[in-house]
């Protein structure tokens, strides 16, 4: 029997790829009481018959369409049939500390080289220096390169998280008992005969073989214990990559204060101290800021992580960003609000993996190793696509498929950089990324 340990960070169903190889003797253990972990939406205000909105905690965009390559997510998209849209990037009212701004919006940015992204990588979600430049440009032109540059918002009311569910069960029965849901693991033994999962609720599940998808950041925590305990050159190298946090805080109004008389979104340039961009989505009556953070940089006023800030502190915060950008404007009080906390949460302990500079590829490698009969996937053991969603379905390498059956190599020492011969199959790299080139790398 194979147990996949799920609900600690979101990733494909490597169980429905399993099954399609007549594998069935699994089970699945998951953290939350739902399939698909940081893919997630919930229920937020209501509109104008007392219906709640439907919102996306996690992920939002599918990243990389229109390109030589169909990106796996936009082929789950459609077999699902989920709604996208592709947003006006050229459409905004752009406004600062002071009002609005009457400045074309595109060629300020190109001025102030994108004012936000030199403040913080919008796709990594922490500054430049503390992500590295050469493994973070690579994943950018995989990406982009292969899939395209188009990015679809998902605008599904069932939720980004269908394309999750709806894979899982071609291959699980209603109350199927192969899927544990609110199942959480506490410790697993491992050895080179087998794995033993234990639960919180007491219980524990043997196995032949064990795929362990917990996210990047719970494996940084140590949420699970082992024993034996992960061999040095495994935790050290979870430990040199990093987790960052990416929060969407949402509000909902009474009324709308903003100008409704356009199509255009509406968009804050942050300054030193900030980063909260608010976007009009109108006609709702709502309004989403996002801010891009890291756990380890301050990106809120007074020294505050958005993990740490207090609600009602983060809201008063809000409303006086918006009060400046809105001067003249009596602006109402929030008839909802909504503050996810992805690091604080300890099915995730934040929202995707980061590559950190002087990080090399041999860490890497040891991230997605084997360890006895235990393997290791999700977005982070992805050296070409980690970090996002769209990445994510091609973390498999770590499952015991016919690449992985064979020997995992890991590295016991580990110093200097990244020579070119580590550029290498065997460390999940293509030897074709010098092609790359062609692609602006």
């Amino acid at each position: 029997m194979l147990i996949e340990i799920k609900g600690r960070g979101h990733r494909c169903n490597h169980s429905c790829s399993l099954a399609n190889t007549s594998v069935t003797n699994f089970i699945v253990v998951e953290y939350n009481g739902y399939i698909g972990s940081r893919l997630v939406a919930t229920d937020f205000g209501e509109n104008h018959y007392g219906d709640p909105y439907r919102v996306e905690l996690g992920a939002n965009w599918v990243h990389g369409r229109g390109g030589n390559i169909l990106n796996p997510i936009n082929l789950l998209l459609q077999k699902h049939n989920d709604a996208t849209v592709l947003p006006d990037y050229e459409n905004y009212l752009t406004y600062n500390e002071t009002g609005e701004i009457e400045i074309d919006l595109w060629d300020a940015y190109d001025e102030a080289d994108m004012v936000a992204t030199a403040e913080a990588d919008w796709s990594i979600a922490v500054p430049h220096d503390y992500s590295s430049l050469i493994f973070n440009t690579a994943v950018e032109n995989f990406t982009y390169g292969l899939f395209g540059d188009e990015e679809p918002f998902i605008v599904d009311s069932r939720g980004y998280n269908t394309i999750v569910s709806g894979e899982a069960f071609t291959f699980l029965q209603p109350n199927d008992p192969r899927l544990l849901l609110n199942t959480i693991v506490t410790d697993i033994s491992h050895s080179d005969s087998g794995v033993t999962v234990h639960n919180a609720d007491g219980t524990c599940i043997s196995a032949a073989y064990a795929i362990n998808t917990s996210s990047l950041g719970v494996l940084k925590h140590d949420s699970v214990s082992y024993t034996p305990a992960l061999p040095t050159w495994k935790s050290t190298a979870i430990q040199n990559f990093g987790m960052t946090t990416y929060t969407k805080i949402f509000l909902q109004f009474p009324t709308t204060f903003w100008p409704q008389d356009t199509n255009s979104s509406t968009m804050r340039i942050p300054t030193n101290e900030e980063t909260i961009p608010s976007s009009n989505l109108s006609p709702t009556q709502l309004i989403s800021a996002s801010t891009a953070t890291s756990s380890s940089q301050p990106r809120l006023p007074n020294n505050r992580t958005a993990s740490n800030a207090k609600p009602t502190q983060t809201q008063a915060e809000i409303m006086a960003f918006l009060a400046e950008m809105f001067p003249n404007i009596t602006i109402p009080e929030p008839t909802a609000f909504l503050y996810p906390r992805w690091t604080l949460n300890p099915a995730f302990r934040g929202s995707y993996s980061y590559w950190p500079p002087g990080v090399t590829i041999r860490e890497h490698q040891n991230v997605r190793a084997i360890v006895g009969r235990m393997f290791f996937a999700g977005e982070h053991t992805e050296p070409k696509f980690f970090g996002l969603l769209g990445r994510e379905c091609l973390g498999s390498a770590g499952e015991p498929d016919d690449e992985a059956c064979g020997e995992l190599r890991h590295f016991e020492l580990v110093d200097g950089d990244t020579p070119e011969e580590d550029l290498v199959t065997e460390n999940r790299w293509p030897v074709e990324s010098v092609a790359m080139e062609s692609f602006g790398a």
